[in-house]
């Protein structure tokens, strides 16, 4: 299957809000999320825009969030939002990310 490129934005909680948040960033780099501009303007959060290539979306996404809980164990993930919906009325999605499908990643 052809490698495509996915846009899409990802957002977490963060349990330890006391943390530098540059040391979130250096951890996220460590762990292949080199293709997300990262975000940590509201403490206890931080979000992630990612361009990923993948043979799918889903894939593109399961992989940025496996990679951001590798780099932050206890981030809890709030929002999904794949680039045909930012900007639109549409809801963010989570399902099926949020129920863990293909292993208890949140």
């Amino acid at each position: 299957m052809e490698m495509q490129e996915y846009d899409f934005t990802l957002k977490f909680k963060l349990q330890e809000t006391h943390t530098d948040p540059n040391d979130y960033v250096e951890a996220l780099e460590r762990e292949g999320c080199d293709d997300a501009l990262v975000g940590v303007g509201s403490k206890g959060k931080i979000g992630l825009n990612f361009i990923r290539f993948a043979s799918s979306e889903y894939q593109a996404i399961y992989s940025a969030i496996r990679d951001v809980k590798k780099a932050i164990p206890n981030a809890i993930l709030t929002e999904v939002m794949p680039f045909s919906r930012i900007g639109a009325t549409h809801h963010p999605i989570i399902p099926p990310f949020q129920r863990g499908v293909r292993g208890d990643i949140l």
